[in-house]
């Protein structure tokens, strides 16, 4: 046996041990202003519509839409999942990112706009491809939006 082989054997009978790390979540925090995504140069990619189920004492959210390019169902968004009344968007473009699916998605240099009322481009934050934030305010069974806007811009 290669001394390797031990030692391996030891941190693997460890590995259950060792403490689950969670990466830090960031709250959504850029914008390039006030207007809304198209003003931008921002193309839509669909609106998500919240699917809430509630079981026992907790209501939690799914924010799921049609892939623009696939057609597939993907799912940018959660609410009430990460923590009480926090509204987390997915990685569009990280591993398992919901944009890079399928074959006719692109992700290079691209960057995405997620608003809560497209109307308004104060309800607005962006992100970059790989990124992931919160929406800054939290959110209510009461005052969680029906639907969220999803947008996308190739550089």
């Amino acid at each position: 046996m290669t001394p390797l082989l031990p030692l391996l054997a030891n941190a693997l009978a460890l590995l259950p041990l060792a403490p689950l790390t969670v990466a830090k979540h960031v709250v959504c925090s850029w914008r390039p202003g006030i207007a809304t995504p198209d003003k931008y140069g921002f193309n839509r990619f669909c609106s998500a519509t919240s699917y809430t189920t509630t079981t026992h004492d907790k209501t939690t959210a799914e924010f799921k839409c049609k892939h623009l390019f696939e057609g597939n169902t993907v799912k940018p968004a959660t609410w009430n999942v990460l923590g009480d009344g926090i509204l987390e968007f997915a990685s569009p473009c990280g591993m398992g990112g919901w944009f890079a699916e399928g074959e006719h998605a692109w992700c290079p240099d691209s960057s995405f706009a997620m608003c809560t009322d497209e109307t308004h481009g104060d309800e607005c934050w962006y992100m970059d491809k790989r990124d992931d934030c919160e929406w800054p305010t939290k959110f209510t069974v009461d005052t969680l939006p029906t639907s969220v806007e999803l947008w996308y811009r190739r550089k």
